[in-house]
């Protein structure tokens, strides 16, 4: 039985991880898309996962088109 657990919760802690290492990459990336520092949004997303996740995604694009009229 011990043994058992031990293989859920090893299972449980590989799959959070790759969820949190996900959450930066995408992070990231809709950094990178709105024209923000990508690889900077990418750290945050590895330290605070979901939390940096949803902060990126309200982020206003930083991207600034100008039509000269």
């Amino acid at each position: 039985m011990g043994t058992l657990m031990y293989m859920f919760g090893s299972f449980v802690s590989m799959w959070a991880l790759a969820a949190w290492v996900m959450c930066g990459f995408f992070a990231g990336h809709v950094a990178a898309e709105k024209g923000r520092c990508g690889f900077c949004w990418f750290l945050w997303g590895l330290a605070f996962g979901p939390m940096a996740l949803l902060a990126t995604v309200g982020l206003p694009d930083n991207k600034t088109q100008r039509h000269d009229e």
